[in-house]
Formats: structure tokens, sequence, C-alpha cells
């Protein structure tokens, strides 16, 4: 990937899931354990790691997605006023 915004991006995804995997499986090791009280999990705000790298992830992407756009514009029109130039010699 030449694009560091896509590499990024993937990271990031990848890592967001990896996070819920891992946060999925701490509150369920949590409930099973006999210590466990019926505290509320949610306090802990464990599920915002997850979400927050989903969400960088996706910012990293779109923005590769919209540099990669603006490229092949530029390159759309770079031929096209290469060609109009050729047809006005």
């Amino acid at each position: 990937m030449k694009n560091t915004s896509y590499r990024y991006g993937t990271y990031a995804l990848i890592t967001s899931f990896f996070l819920f995997f891992i946060v999925q499986m701490f509150r369920a090791y949590v409930e099973l354990s006999p210590e466990f009280l019926g505290e509320n999990l949610g306090e802990y705000g464990l599920t915002y790691f997850p979400i927050s790298a989903l969400i960088v992830g996706l910012v990293f992407l779109s923005h590769g997605w919209w540099l990669e756009d603006e490229k092949k514009q530029r390159e759309k029109l770079a031929a096209q006023n290469q060609q109009e130039s050729n047809e006005s010699v």
C-alpha cells in the first residue's frame, strides 16, 4: 500500500476488531468469576476503546479514498489538457 492513510486505516480497523474481541472476553471472564457482584461493567468504559479505534480507522480510510480520488481527477484533467493541446497544434 503506497497510500499511508489506507495503511493506517487498515491497522486501526484490525486493532479495533481485536480490541472488541478482547473486551468481550474480559467481560465474559468477569461475569463468570465467582466474585462478580452484578455490578454494571459499562461504568468502566471499555467499549469506548474499540469504538474509537474503529472511528479512527474509518477516518483514515476515507482520507485515503479522498486522496486517491483527487489524484485520479488530476491525472484525468492533465490527460484532457494534453489531448486538447495536441489537437490545437
